[in-house]
C-alpha cells in the first residue's frame, strides 16, 4: 500500500506476515541523482500498465474430479494481523464448499510459537495443515518431515522460501511479494513525477515482508536515481495501534517526505484517522 501525504490512498493487493522494532528509522536508499531519469520513469509506468491488465484466466485447470469430503484442514494463522483473518475467512469458505472442517492455530509472532502451533496441529492428525505468514519453512523442518510420515498434506501460504521436500506447494511466496514490491515502487515513482521521498514502514523480522522491501527498493534504485527511500521498522502489536503515532510522528520530523509506503497494508490501520486528528498532510 502506499499512502500520499495528501489522503490519497493507492492499495495494490499485499499479502501478510509479521514484525521488530518500532519506529526506528532504518538506512536510506537511493536519492543520489538530480535530474529525472525520463527512460526509468517510462519504465515504471510501462510495469504498472503490464501489472494492471485484467486477466483471461485463473491460470489454473479445472479439477478432474470432487475432492473427497470430510477432510479436515488446519490453518496456522498469524494473530493479530487483520489480514489474517481475512485469509482464514476465504479458506473457512472454500473449505464449506468442498465439505471439509476447517480450523486455525494461533500461530503467534515468533518462530518458536509457530513451531509449537506445528505441533499442535500435527496432535490432531488433520488431512492438511497451512502454515499462513509464519516463519521461514525451513523453522518446520522436523515437524513437516513428520507430516510427510503420516502422509498429512503441507501447503504453506504466504512463507517466503521455495517449497521443501514434505510440502506440497508454496501459495503466495516470496516472487508474489517481489512483484507487489515493485509495483507499489513504479506506483510511487509515477505518482511523484520521478522525484519522490518515501517512507518505508514494514515489519522486515519476517522475510515474507524482506522480499517485498528489497523488491521495492532495487526498483527505485533502477528506475529512480532522484528518488530516495528511508525504512522505518514496526512491532507486531503496533499495528492500528502505536504504528498510527509513529507515522504522523515521523512526517513531523521529515516535512519534505511526501509519501509513505506500507509493506503490509494491515501497516495503514489508523494512519489517516491519525493525520487528520494531527492536522497533518
Amino acid at each position: 500500500m502506499i499512502h500520499k501525504c495528501k489522503r490519497l490512498l493507492v492499495t495494490t493487493g499485499l499479502v501478510l506476515a509479521l514484525g521488530l522494532t518500532a519506529a526506528a528509522c532504518g538506512s536510506s536508499a537511493g536519492g543520489s541523482g538530480t535530474q529525472v531519469d525520463q527512460a526509468g520513469l517510462q519504465a515504471a509506468k510501462d510495469y504498472i500498465a503490464q501489472n494492471t491488465r485484467n486477466p483471461t484466466s485463473i491460470g489454473m485447470p479445472e479439477l478432474p474430479a470432487r475432492p473427497p469430503a470430510r477432510k479436515k484442514f488446519i490453518m496456522l494463522q498469524v494473530s493479530p494481523m487483520a489480514i489474517a483473518q481475512r485469509v482464514a475467512n476465504g479458506m473457512k469458505a472454500a473449505s464449506g464448499a468442498l465439505d471439509w472442517d476447517f480450523t486455525t492455530i494461533n500461530a503467534g509472532g515468533t518462530p518458536a510459537e509457530a513451531v509449537r502451533a506445528f505441533e499442535a496441529a500435527l496432535a490432531q492428525n488433520p488431512d492438511v495443515i497451512c502454515p499462513c505468514g509464519t516463519a521461514s519453512s525451513t523453522v518446520f523442518k522436523d515437524q513437516i518431515a513428520e507430516a510427510k510420515r503420516r502422509g498429512i498434506t503441507v501447503v504453506q501460504n504466504v512463507v517466503a522460501d521455495g517449497p521443501i521436500d514434505g510440502v506440497l506447494a508454496n501459495v503466495a511466496g516470496a516472487p508474489q511479494q517481489e512483484l507487489y514490491g515493485k509495483l507499489v515502487a513504479a506506483e510511487f515513482i509515477v505518482g511523484s513525477a520521478g522525484t519522490g521521498k518515501a517512507a518505508v514502514f514494514n515489519l522486515n523480522s519476517f522475510p515474507i515482508l524482506e522480499a517485498f522491501t528489497k523488491a521495492f527498493e532495487a526498483a527505485v534504485k533502477q528506475w529512480c536515481p532522484a528518488c530516495s527511500v528511508d525504512y522505518n521498522n514496526q512491532q507486531l502489536s503496533d499495528v492500528g495501534t502505536k504504528t498510527p503515532a509513529n507515522v504522523v510522528a515521523y512526517l513531523q520530523r521529515h516535512p519534505d517526505v511526501k509519501w509513505t509506503v506500507f509493506g503490509n497494508g494491515d501497516l495503514a490501520l489508523g494512519v489517516s484517522t491519525a493525520l487528520k486528528t494531527s492536522g497533518g498532510r
